[in-house]
């Protein structure tokens, strides 16, 4: 049972224990402490903050630091407590009074009712910074991105934390001297980006570390990100109608790291449609659970299961997600399911691979969908029972060759389709297709090529004069030129300079204006240049006069 579960269990045993047992007198809770904050070099941390944490860890008083870096904690009871600086929005190090950097380590400061516990001061070290900018994929709507520094080896969670700004910069501040992998991922969950560790990995482990020293920024520590990739589909909760449960998905990679989760924010007793956002490109393994406590006998039992229909994350059918798309219909039916089995193939009986299978049941799509193996077969699962149509394509247009769609059994159309009959905890299997394929065509070669370089200029000029060239240079080809230059060389002659580009297609005429320094026949050779298109070279005759 995952912690998610064993939560709502525990949430959920102590709202009835909380129903049946009397709650104790209030206390008055006046009592107070304060003091002032200041940075190492004397200054008040005006952006710092306070808390007041009881010995069991839990925090039960906050305070903003003052702009003359006063604070003080109220709502105090006559207790013992421990008080954490921390540095919220200012660039100082976090420590626990008086000086310490542990929980355990921590002064014991006691508290009165009624009165206040003065000189609770602390001097903090100034930090050092992190800051870039964050940019997005054209037309992408831009989310709310947040960024995550972890020190490896540091104790406890997130060494660092900052938000991006809507125009893209950031600066994560209140570091210790240290290398740190920085991670950019939406803050919400309605924050769809493809989460990236610096600079531009997929993991944790593949992260370059960030190197900060104390009272320093350290600058252009920058991300692109692109829209995460969805998975979602539908979970039909096992029959238990006396019961209060809650249910969970999650989705790992292969060796077991957790990349994204979708709970319940309630009870459920009905099928629940799910999302799973912030996936960057790959397969995930997605694992569903479903945890319920009977209310009156307070008996906690759960069921579980992997996608499709399997006992572990090893054996799980990987589901296939694409940055800035959502893989849909990748349900489960949680403790009873009804199979489709059967083998997808093309007219000569070869096995097709990576053809969807959708069902339908009377009300439209069933979100509920497989892909054919490499052998052409397909389980369909997550189904209850009654009569479902099935559509055989190439939804992710994945195939190598053209494949047409067709229902089963071979019919055009869903309201021709034959229906298949699906009883739950059967499998209802040869359920095949023989599909008509045809090649794929060639994409275009796209390419750029220099192919003509008219001159257009006099053949006699005065000697110390301008003579004025239109040079033509065309771009044949179907893809833009580059990179693209114009020299002259001549007797007496010399220039010059960079074009630039050229769309495909195109003339680009550029004009030259060169001075005749020496009497005489001259041939001027013209050369064209690019970086991805060739190139071209033409003489010009010209003569001279005194």
């Amino acid at each position: 049972m995952t912690r998610g579960i064993k939560t709502l269990i525990a949430v959920l045993s102590g709202a009835a224990l909380f129903v049946m047992l009397p709650t104790s007198a209030e206390a008055d809770d006046t009592g107070s402490i304060s003091g002032t904050v200041t940075d190492s070099n004397g200054q008040p941390v005006t952006d710092g903050c306070v808390r007041a944490l009881d010995l069991g860890g839990d925090r039960v008083s906050f305070s903003w630091i003052g702009a003359d870096g006063s604070y003080r904690l109220e709502g105090l009871n006559t207790s013992p407590f421990k008080v954490e600086f921390e540095r919220c929005d200012a660039n100082v190090l976090w420590e626990y009074y008086d000086n310490a950097r542990t929980f355990e380590d921590a002064t014991i400061v006691n508290v009165t009712d009624g009165e206040d516990t003065p000189g609770i001061d602390a001097r903090l070290d100034i930090g050092g910074t992190i800051s870039g900018v964050v940019t997005f994929e054209p037309g992408f709507p831009v989310p709310e991105v947040c960024v995550y520094a972890d020190k490896p080896g540091a104790a406890g969670y997130w060494s660092g934390f900052a938000r991006v700004t809507p125009d893209g910069p950031y600066k994560m501040k209140g570091l210790e001297t240290g290398d740190y992998k920085l991670e950019f991922r939406g803050c919400g969950e309605s924050d769809n980006v493809a989460r990236q560790f610096y600079p531009g990995k997929a993991t944790y482990t593949e992260a370059v570390p960030v190197s900060v020293t104390q009272g320093f920024d350290t600058p252009g520590i920058n991300a692109h990100l692109a829209p995460g990739g969805s998975i979602s589909g539908t979970v039909i909760p096992t029959d238990a109608p006396a019961e209060v449960c809650g249910m969970s998905v999650k989705a790992y990679d292969s060796d077991g790291n957790l990349w994204g989760s979708y709970n319940t924010s309630g009870f459920v007793y009905t099928p629940v449609d799910y999302k799973i956002d912030q996936l960057i490109t790959g397969s995930y393994r997605l694992y569903f659970e479903q945890g319920c406590l009977a209310v009156w006998s307070m008996d906690p039992f759960w069921v579980s299961e992997y996608f499709n229909n399997q006992s572990s994350l090893a054996k799980a059918t990987p589901v296939h997600v694409t940055e800035g798309s959502t893989t849909s219909q990748v349900s489960a039916v949680l403790g009873f399911e009804g199979t489709i089995t059967g083998m997808i193939t093309d007219a000569e009986g070869g096995p097709l691979e990576n053809i969807c299978v959708q069902a339908f049941d009377q009300n439209g799509p069933a979100g509920i969908l497989a892909h054919t193996d490499s052998a052409g077969q397909y389980s369909l699962n997550a189904l209850y029972g009654g009569n479902f149509k099935l559509k055989f394509s190439d939804c992710e247009n994945t195939n190598e060759s053209i494949v047409t769609p067709e229902f089963y059994d071979d019919k055009s159309t869903l309201e021709e389709a034959t229906p298949v009959s699906v009883v739950t905890g059967r499998a209802t299997p040869e359920i095949n297709a023989e599909l008509v394929t045809e090649d794929r065509p060639l994409p275009p070669e796209y390419k750029a090529k220099i192919s003509k370089l008219i001159v257009k200029g006099p053949s006699k000029i005065r000697k110390g004069r301008k003579a004025t060239f239109r040079v033509g240079i065309t771009n044949s080809g179907n893809l833009e030129t580059s990179g693209v230059r114009l020299k002259v060389r001549g007797r007496g002659f010399s220039f010059s300079r960079r074009v630039g580009k050229i769309p495909a297609t195109t003339t680009k005429t550029v004009r030259v204006r060169l001075k005749a320094k020496r009497r005489g026949k001259s041939r001027i050779t013209f050369k064209v240049m690019s970086s991805n298109g060739g190139g071209k070279t033409v003489k010009h005759g010209i003569t001279i006069r005194k």
